[in-house]
């Protein structure tokens, strides 16, 4: 029985009902079903009277769920050469299916899962359904946290190819999304993706360059005929320990050449789904002469933006880390911090491995380990300064700096820092010794191994 307050026409339910069905069941509309427009505007019809209908309510949801389910099917399964879209059908669809599921004991997890492997993955790149995805992930952030929390960060670098693609115009909308994405599997490597943001576009706009338009074919069809030989090189260096041969006629030096698809650094920043911690990252030589022609070439409009966006990204992400993210992880992100520091910048040019130390110790000695109530903790931070002290102090006597051949200018450096570094370690041993007092005796004895070197260097009168 139809609902008895809507009249027959353009308007009902019915007609409209009647039309969506119709649609899920034409064979002749299969290959492109989103290609009739009036197809958007019935779902959407037949959504708000459901929303907003007084009586039968319950009715008028049980029939149009099953109808709903076959069209979304029908557009989730089109083949790629469709012409018209189908992702804000789709995305209209799964509102209709998040708003009424419970009603009629409906599980939505497959087919949001269906709409990002499906459609999302062939379409990220187009203005519109990027804009429409992001707006009904902020709209329905609260449901999707507490029924579907794996779901953004299991699909988090397909979001992170959606902001690539599409841009500052759509980062303060994203921003609301990205709180989502961290998740106990996602938390480490999502810190690793924000920082290769810029590299992603580079890889994006070479596919673009080597096989057309990124809308309409996912990057995995475009990876296809390559995948399989590149399955089998990787179980040959796994199970023999021989290594992955570059590809013969491209050298990857000309960013205006075929993409090698069978890069691993490649697949692994084109990828959809979240697999972890990629160990191969930052060693790539095809990625570093296309990252060296990228940036020796003038920046797209696409590439300037994520390096703007990027920072203000990782601001997020590290202010949503220090409040929601517990200390185990926390812990384990300074290492994964620390390498990739060290692999940007290597010590002959930068010293930011050495300054993030510094901070760290700083941070120790300043905050007592947490206060005189974290006792354990106090000891295992001592004793990690002790070590870092000991190795420093040895290293210090070797005399590295007068090694033949050596860059007077690096050497010079490289000794400065070093000297920073032991002052900063004792100085938050003194304190953490005042803090806790039963590391005083331990504190005497480090404190005297180390101030005839720091005598030597000048730098124990401040102390």
């Amino acid at each position: 029985m139809a609902s008895p307050d809507l009249a027959a026409g353009d308007g009902s339910y019915d007609f409209h009902l009647r039309s969506l069905s119709a649609a899920s069941r034409d064979s002749a509309a299969a290959s492109d079903p989103a290609s009739d427009p009036n197809l958007l505007q019935s779902v959407r019809r037949v959504c708000e009277m459901c929303r907003t209908a007084k009586e039968a309510k319950d009715e008028m949801v049980a029939r149009a769920f099953p109808v709903m389910g076959k069209l979304f099917q029908r557009c989730a399964a089109a083949p790629t050469q469709a012409v018209a879209s189908t992702g804000v059908l789709l995305l209209t669809i799964l509102q209709f299916f998040l708003d009424f599921g419970e009603a009629v004991l409906h599980d939505a997890d497959g087919s949001l899962k269906t709409f990002f492997r499906s459609c999302l993955s062939r379409e990220f790149a187009d203005p519109i359904v990027a804009e429409r995805t992001v707006e009904f992930l902020v709209t329905n952030k609260t449901k999707i946290l507490s029924s579907f929390p794996n779901l953004i960060p299991q699909f988090y670098p397909l979001l992170l190819k959606l902001i690539a693609s599409n841009g500052e115009r759509l980062e303060n909308k994203f921003s609301e999304v990205l709180p989502l994405m961290m998740s106990a599997g996602s938390f480490l490597p999502l810190f690793l993706s924000l920082m290769d943001l810029p590299m992603l576009v580079v890889a994006l706009e070479k596919v673009e360059r080597s096989s057309g338009t990124l809308i309409g074919s996912s990057i995995a069809t475009i990876q296809k005929s390559a995948a399989p030989e590149m399955l089998l090189a990787l179980m040959d260096e796994a199970y023999t320990g021989s290594a992955v041969e570059e590809p013969s006629g491209n050298s990857g030096s000309d960013d205006s050449g075929p993409l090698d698809l069978t890069d691993p650094m490649f697949l692994d920043l084109l990828k959809d789904e979240n697999d972890g911690i990629a160990a191969k990252h930052w060693i790539s030589p095809t990625i570093s002469s296309t990252l060296q022609a990228a940036f020796n070439s003038p920046q797209s409009d696409r590439l300037k933006q994520s390096l703007e966006m990027a920072p203000r990204f990782l601001t997020l992400y590290f202010a949503t880390a220090l409040r929601d993210v517990n200390d185990s992880l926390l812990c384990a992100l300074i290492p994964v911090v620390m390498s990739r520091y060290a692999a940007m910048f290597p010590d002959k040019v930068f010293s930011f491995k050495t300054e993030l130390a510094l901070h760290l110790c700083w941070a120790i000695g300043e905050h007592g380990a947490g206060g005189v109530g974290h006792k354990d903790v106090a000891r295992e931070l001592f004793e990690n300064l002790e070590l870092l002290l000991y190795e420093n102090l040895a290293t210090s006597r070797l005399g590295l700096s007068q090694e033949p051949g050596s860059d007077s200018m690096g050497a010079s450096s490289r000794k400065s820092s070093q000297a920073r570094l032991l002052c900063f370690v004792v100085t938050a041993i003194a304190k953490l010794a005042t803090c806790h007092s039963e590391l005083l005796p331990r504190a005497r004895v480090s404190l005297g191994r180390s101030f005839p070197n720091l005598r030597q260097e000048g730098l124990a009168t401040g102390l």
